[in-house]
Protein backbone atom coordinates (compact mmCIF):
# COMPACT_ATOMS: atom_id res chain seq x y z
CA UNK A 1 0.00 0.00 0.00
CA UNK A 2 3.18 2.15 1.18
CA UNK A 3 4.28 1.69 -2.41
CA UNK A 4 1.18 2.28 -4.28
CA UNK A 5 0.63 5.57 -2.44
CA UNK A 6 4.67 6.68 -3.29
CA UNK A 7 4.24 5.51 -6.61
CA UNK A 8 0.77 7.98 -6.94
CA UNK A 9 2.41 10.58 -5.32
CA UNK A 10 5.32 10.66 -7.93
CA UNK A 11 3.02 10.91 -10.38
CA UNK A 12 1.32 13.69 -8.78
CA UNK A 13 4.48 15.36 -8.63
CA UNK A 14 4.21 16.10 -12.74
CA UNK A 15 0.78 17.12 -12.69
CA UNK A 16 -0.51 20.69 -12.17
CA UNK A 17 -1.24 22.21 -8.58
CA UNK A 18 -4.79 21.47 -8.63
CA UNK A 19 -4.09 18.07 -9.94
CA UNK A 20 -1.93 16.93 -7.60
CA UNK A 21 -3.98 18.17 -4.68
CA UNK A 22 -6.66 16.32 -5.87
CA UNK A 23 -5.13 13.05 -6.12
CA UNK A 24 -3.79 13.23 -3.13
CA UNK A 25 -6.91 13.92 -1.74
CA UNK A 26 -8.26 10.86 -3.66
CA UNK A 27 -5.62 8.78 -1.89
CA UNK A 28 -6.20 9.98 1.16
CA UNK A 29 -9.84 10.17 2.03
CA UNK A 30 -9.80 6.83 -0.09
CA UNK A 31 -12.98 8.52 -2.49
CA UNK A 32 -12.69 9.72 -6.24
CA UNK A 33 -11.83 13.37 -5.71
CA UNK A 34 -9.98 14.04 -8.96
CA UNK A 35 -13.02 16.14 -10.28
CA UNK A 36 -14.06 17.95 -7.51
CA UNK A 37 -14.32 21.48 -7.67
CA UNK A 38 -12.70 23.95 -5.50
CA UNK A 39 -15.88 24.32 -3.02
CA UNK A 40 -16.58 20.54 -2.87
CA UNK A 41 -17.01 19.66 0.89
CA UNK A 42 -15.02 17.01 2.11
CA UNK A 43 -17.07 15.18 4.79
CA UNK A 44 -14.40 12.81 4.88
CA UNK A 45 -12.15 14.34 6.66
CA UNK A 46 -14.22 14.09 10.00
CA UNK A 47 -12.36 11.19 10.54
CA UNK A 48 -8.91 11.58 12.81
CA UNK A 49 -7.22 8.98 10.82
CA UNK A 50 -7.72 10.68 7.56
CA UNK A 51 -7.10 13.76 8.93
CA UNK A 52 -3.22 12.73 9.94
CA UNK A 53 -2.76 10.70 6.67
CA UNK A 54 -4.14 13.31 4.47
CA UNK A 55 -1.65 15.73 6.22
CA UNK A 56 1.16 13.49 5.85
CA UNK A 57 0.85 12.65 2.07
CA UNK A 58 0.33 16.57 1.99
CA UNK A 59 3.88 17.23 3.61
CA UNK A 60 5.53 14.28 1.77
CA UNK A 61 4.24 15.38 -1.91
CA UNK A 62 5.02 19.49 -1.01
CA UNK A 63 7.56 19.48 1.66
CA UNK A 64 5.98 21.33 4.05
CA UNK A 65 4.76 20.93 7.54
CA UNK A 66 0.92 21.23 8.52
CA UNK A 67 0.26 21.82 12.09
CA UNK A 68 -2.85 20.31 14.03
CA UNK A 69 -5.00 23.62 13.58
CA UNK A 70 -4.48 23.31 9.59
CA UNK A 71 -6.20 20.35 9.61
CA UNK A 72 -9.27 21.39 11.79
CA UNK A 73 -9.98 23.72 9.22
CA UNK A 74 -10.40 21.56 6.03
CA UNK A 75 -13.52 21.51 5.22
CA UNK A 76 -13.61 21.99 1.43
CA UNK A 77 -10.76 21.45 -1.72
CA UNK A 78 -10.33 24.69 -2.13
CA UNK A 79 -9.63 25.12 2.00
CA UNK A 80 -6.70 22.54 1.70
CA UNK A 81 -4.90 24.19 -1.54
CA UNK A 82 -5.06 27.52 0.10
CA UNK A 83 -3.46 25.87 3.15
CA UNK A 84 -1.13 23.82 0.93
CA UNK A 85 0.19 27.65 -1.02
CA UNK A 86 0.00 29.19 2.39
CA UNK A 87 2.55 26.67 3.67
CA UNK A 88 4.50 26.49 0.70
CA UNK A 89 5.01 30.16 0.81
CA UNK A 90 6.11 30.47 4.07
CA UNK A 91 8.76 27.91 3.65
CA UNK A 92 10.49 29.40 0.75
CA UNK A 93 10.23 32.97 2.13
CA UNK A 94 12.02 31.43 5.43
CA UNK A 95 15.08 29.49 3.52
CA UNK A 96 15.22 32.17 1.04
CA UNK A 97 15.55 34.73 4.05
CA UNK A 98 18.16 32.78 5.52
CA UNK A 99 20.05 32.47 2.14
CA UNK A 100 20.13 35.81 1.50
CA UNK A 101 21.05 37.54 5.04
CA UNK A 102 24.20 38.93 4.42
CA UNK A 103 26.56 40.42 7.88
CA UNK A 104 24.92 43.70 8.24
CA UNK A 105 27.61 45.76 7.05
CA UNK A 106 28.96 48.72 9.09
CA UNK A 107 26.83 51.50 9.17
CA UNK A 108 28.61 55.12 9.66
CA UNK A 109 28.11 57.10 12.68
CA UNK A 110 28.15 60.22 10.55
CA UNK A 111 24.30 60.95 9.65
CA UNK A 112 23.36 61.38 6.61
CA UNK A 113 22.73 64.20 4.52
CA UNK A 114 20.14 64.46 1.31
CA UNK A 115 20.80 65.63 -1.88
CA UNK A 116 18.94 68.22 -3.08
CA UNK A 117 18.73 67.93 -7.30
CA UNK A 118 17.95 71.36 -9.07
CA UNK A 119 15.84 70.23 -11.88
CA UNK A 120 16.65 74.38 -13.56
CA UNK A 121 18.19 77.21 -12.73
CA UNK A 122 15.56 79.57 -13.51
CA UNK A 123 12.38 79.40 -11.07
CA UNK A 124 9.87 80.08 -13.61
CA UNK A 125 11.39 77.15 -15.82
CA UNK A 126 10.36 74.89 -13.56
CA UNK A 127 6.51 75.29 -14.08
CA UNK A 128 5.38 75.31 -17.42
CA UNK A 129 1.99 76.60 -18.37
CA UNK A 130 0.24 75.43 -21.31
CA UNK A 131 -2.64 77.59 -23.22
CA UNK A 132 -3.64 77.28 -26.90
CA UNK A 133 -3.48 80.34 -28.82
CA UNK A 134 -6.68 82.13 -28.72
CA UNK A 135 -8.99 82.48 -31.66
CA UNK A 136 -9.69 85.96 -33.12
CA UNK A 137 -13.03 86.90 -32.61
CA UNK A 138 -13.26 89.31 -35.12
CA UNK A 139 -16.25 89.03 -37.97
CA UNK A 140 -14.11 88.95 -41.21
CA UNK A 141 -10.42 88.92 -41.63
CA UNK A 142 -9.10 90.72 -44.61
CA UNK A 143 -6.73 89.01 -46.89
CA UNK A 144 -3.66 90.30 -47.57
CA UNK A 145 -3.57 91.07 -51.05
CA UNK A 146 0.01 89.17 -52.38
Amino acid sequence: MLRQLASRLLLALRMSFGETVREILAASCGSDLREASATSPLPELSSETVQRTLAANLELAFGIQIVEGDIAHFRTVRDVMQCVRLRAWERRATTEAAHSAPAQPRRDPRPVRPVFVASSRDPRERILRYTPQARLAFAAVPARAK
